[in-house]
């Protein structure tokens, strides 16, 4: 996540470098050299993208890079900020432009000074990541991630394997569909994919099919490899031959061990020709673990069958690419059978006693239908007890925290944040943004992609529109199964997403812990800190922002503040305080008429006032040199009047 910040500021540091024509002598080399030892240090965060979750000591260092990064921003825009003038004409613009540079002199001079000691702080950095490189022996290319083997998390999913039945709820529909695909349909090789996201129960399910009485005597041949996102391949085709040979009670030939990964793949071929085999992949990551092991499985005609689980929707489609009819999206649990996995854990089967009835079907309201969150936290409710309401109500309201300091949970915590450490480093970014919106909140297509490409999370890329790139990077989150659709227009084109609460939370603790964004609620009241981005959330009818770090803040948004132009101190603080706001989305609060403290920010980018009622933009906004988008869309302005300005309605 750091490098989606340090990516941003080289991209300032450029600008300034080429573009600035007041820099002292000697300034812009000292800002050249800053920017080329970031490029380095960025490079490496590339390839060690996550492993400072297991390393206490690189997640310092990472921390000390964003952080440092952040300030060399803050120069950047208080410097920007010091030099906006007014617009003059004639004999005032010629004097304006001669007097100028020694009215900004002192100030000039002051963020140099700062300059020269962040340089100092970045040479630091730099050469502890030279010790990194060492240490963690990283070949830096672009767009790697370095996987450790060495995760000491036992991960739970084996678990799922030796589940009984009765524990189960509601597999009964997608078991017998999945059964009647494997022992139906033709003699050729098929293969059948189960997708959705992490939680759902897909290895369970699978498992269930796969030690099903019909499917064990239909095939010859079976076998179980669970891939997950650190495999070798290698591995990975022995432990199949062993669980075939194994099938048949014969050792394993003698020189296996030592064959590498073509001749094992030739061995399990030649093995498989003439078997009707049912193989199970479990938990690919990607398409690259299909490529690896599909060409060991012969493509014969006993109506062998592959079944493989995935929370990637393109990597279950590229494997049935012959097949297609034969991807099952698994779905969440239905109402009924939800309630019914809750009370099983909750009061060990039990009815729910009536005074916790209301709480209960609250907390299981944020699990939407997933298994796991379910199981999870119903299994922390059963040890509170059936009388200590208070407890029960304070998860209720602080299931984030519950997720964060409660061991019980930690499993759930981990399997659901794969997702995210599994992400490439230029969607991190784009998902912890997903936090800031409230929970159960339906997040308009065209309002994030504009919030994404404002915010700087959308690279450049040959032949391709910002909205064209943005728009790519949320396919790739819908094929993760990390955001769920949420509508969809007459013509087929989504128009709106939404976050599962529990996936929400883990996101808003990565989101705090990396000063990325913060929650203003009732629950809070205030918030503070070094958060980059503010959302006030839900009826403060004066919400505070006094203890925010003014000098860092680049993004306020506001949902269901009522009565904004009456605050009492709000709006003045945008225009005293927050002078570097660069993203005041306003489209979720009560708002009438145009603020007029929003012409003082010079910095911003994006204003949207979607939705209010306002029925005219004063001529001021053209002080807004740097505005690149001004949502009016369901405004009273006139369309006529926008687009004079260069604007769009």
């Amino acid at each position: 996540m750091a490098d989606g910040v340090v990516t941003f500021v080289l991209s300032k540091l450029s600008t300034v470098i080429e573009e600035e024509q007041y820099l002292l002598r000697g300034f812009r080399e000292e800002l050249k050299h800053i920017r080329d030892e970031l490029e380095s240090i960025r490079a490496f965060l590339r390839v060690a993208d996550g492993m400072e979750e297991r390393d206490p000591e690189l997640k310092v260092w990472v921390k000390q890079v964003r952080d440092v990064a952040f300030d060399i921003e803050d120069a950047l825009d208080e410097y920007a900020i010091s030099l906006v003038r007014p617009t003059e004409r004639g004999v005032r613009s010629y004097i304006q432009k001669v007097t100028f540079p020694l009215k900004t002199l002192r100030v000039r001079r002051q963020i140099a000074y700062r300059i020269f000691n962040i340089k100092a702080r970045v040479l630091s950095i730099s050469e502890r990541h030279q010790r990194y490189r060492y240490k963690f022996s990283v070949i830096e290319h672009h767009g790697s991630s370095l996987v450790s083997r060495d995760d000491p998390w036992i991960d739970p999913r084996g678990n799922a394997l030796l589940l009984e039945e009765s524990e189960l709820v509601g597999i009964e529909k997608p078991r017998n569909q999945l059964v009647e695909w494997l022992v139906g349909g033709d003699s050729k090789l098929e293969v059948t994919s189960i997708v959705g996201m992490g939680g759902l129960g897909k290895t369970a399910l699978t498992k269930k099919v796969f030690d099903s009485a019909v499917v064990k005597s239909h095939f010859a041949s079976h076998a179980w490899i669970t891939i997950s996102r650190s495999f070798d391949v290698k591995d990975l085709l022995r432990d199949m031959i062993e669980q075939l040979f194994e099938e048949i009670k014969l050792p394993v030939p003698p020189g296996v061990s030592a064959m590498n990964g073509d001749r094992l793949k030739a061995f399990i071929h030649a093995f498989l020709q003439q078997r009707q085999y049912l193989i199970v992949l479990d938990d690919l990551w990607s398409s690259q673990a299909w490529e690896l092991m599909q060409f060991a499985l012969p493509r014969n005609f006993h109506g062998s069958r592959i079944m493989i689980t995935t929370r990637a929707a393109d990597v279950a489609l590229g494997c049935c690419i012959e097949s297609p009819d034969r991807v099952y999206n698994l779905q969440p649990l239905p109402p009924q059978d939800s309630w019914l996995l809750f009370c099983k854990k909750a009061f060990q089967g039990n009815l729910c006693p009536p005074h916790l009835e209301d709480i209960s079907r609250c907390i299981l309201a944020k699990c939407r239908g997933l298994p796991l969150a379910i199981v999870a936290i119903s299994g922390v409710l059963a040890t509170r007890g059936t009388s200590r309401v208070g407890e029960w109500e304070m998860i209720r309201r602080n299931l984030g925290d519950e997720l964060e300091g409660n061991d019980r949970l930690f499993n759930l915590r981990k399997i659901l944040s794969l997702g995210y450490s599994d992400l490439p480093y230029y969607l991190k970014s784009c998902l912890l943004y997903l936090s800031v919106f409230p929970e159960d909140h339906i997040i308009g297509h065209n309002r994030l992609v504009h919030l994404w490409i404002t915010e700087g999370f959308v690279e450049e890329k040959e032949g391709k529109t910002s909205e064209e790139v943005a728009e790519r990077y949320l396919e790739e989150l819908r094929n993760r199964s990390l955001i769920q659709v949420a509508k969809v227009t007459s013509d087929g084109r989504i128009n709106a997403y939404w976050v599962h609460d529990i996936l929400r939370e883990i996101l808003l603790t990565k989101s705090k812990d990396q000063n990325f964004a913060e929650i203003s609620n009732p629950m809070t009241a205030r918030c503070s800190g070094d958060a980059r981005r503010v959302a006030i959330h839900c009826s403060l009818a004066n919400p505070q922002l006094s203890k925010i770090n003014a000098v860092r803040l680049r993004s306020l948004l506001m949902f269901g503040v009522p009565d904004l132009p009456s605050s009492s101190s709000l709006l003045p603080s945008l225009r005293n305080e927050f002078k570097l706001l660069e993203v005041l989305d306003l489209a979720d609060a009560s708002l009438d008429v145009f603020p007029k403290e929003i012409v003082r920010l010079y910095q911003l980018k994006h204003l949207s006032l979607r939705g209010k009622k306002i029925d005219r933009v004063p001529s001021t906004i053209g002080n807004l040199q740097k505005l690149e988008i001004l949502d009016l869309k369901n405004t009273l302005c006139r369309s006529c009047l926008l687009q004079s300005k260069g604007y769009d309605a």
